[in-house]
């Protein structure tokens, strides 16, 4: 996959269409965000985050300082991002509002399990805490045009 391939055909379709586009890449602060949105008021953010100081986890967070200072962005909101981010959690919530999900096993690193009951191969494998499912794929991906 090339790196910032969303990102390039997010930006060129904004300017395509002829709006005015400014990129921010986070690191490891929120200071860059804070200083784009004192001199750069945009109609709307496109939240393309995957990591903050090299985690996930600090999505909400990014989303908080949007939604405090009244931006309007794309995605989920932060209550939402905090509520989803372990997956196990979110199949339980899910499952006791009746809505129908697969079966799944939460394993510990370094511990041994059973075999759950009902569950087969193949099967997906993941760490519970990453979003999407990036890098997941079952078969060579076809011929598409990066």
């Amino acid at each position: 996959m090339v790196p910032w391939r969303t990102e390039y055909h997010v930006m060129r379709g904004l300017r395509a269409l002829g709006h005015e586009v400014e990129q921010l890449g986070l690191d490891t602060s929120l200071a860059p965000l804070h200083a784009v949105l004192d001199r750069f008021a945009p109609h709307v953010v496109f939240n393309l985050l995957i990591e903050l100081r090299d985690s996930g986890g600090f999505e909400p967070h990014v989303v908080a300082v949007l939604e405090a200072r009244g931006v309007r962005y794309t995605g989920c909101n932060s209550e939402a991002l905090v509520l989803t981010r372990d997956k196990a959690i979110t199949k339980k919530l899910l499952a006791w509002h009746g809505m129908p999900i697969p079966l799944f096993a939460t394993f510990r690193r370094g511990r041994r399990k059973r075999a759950t009951r009902g569950l087969a191969f193949p099967l997906i494998v993941k760490p519970i805490d990453e979003g999407g499912s990036y890098n997941v794929w079952n078969r060579p991906r076809p011929n598409v045009p990066e």
